[in-house]
């Protein structure tokens, strides 16, 4: 199961629900696509690229990268609702 945080452009933002023990993180593919998606770690202020093996194009990892930023406060909060309650 993968819960989906949400989607931003072309893109679906979720978690693996494999992957608890990690810390907060989110995963971003091409809708349809998600075996193949990039991995951007999460804390309350910042959005770090870990991994970009979906090969999305640099003008929308920047876009993506300040969407996911802005929004790392509400990401964190699905993260911990779904695996930590």
């Amino acid at each position: 199961m993968s819960p989906k945080y949400g989607r931003f452009l072309q893109y679906s933002i979720f978690f693996f629900s494999n992957e608890a023990n990690e810390p907060p993180h989110v995963h971003v593919s091409l809708a349809g696509t998600p075996n193949n998606s990039s991995k951007f770690w999460i804390t309350k202020d910042e959005a770090i690229m870990a991994h970009n093996d979906a090969r999305i194009a640099s003008r929308d990892l920047n876009k993506i990268q300040k969407y996911l930023r802005e929004n790392a406060e509400d990401i964190l909060e699905c993260w911990n609702s779904f695996f930590l309650l």
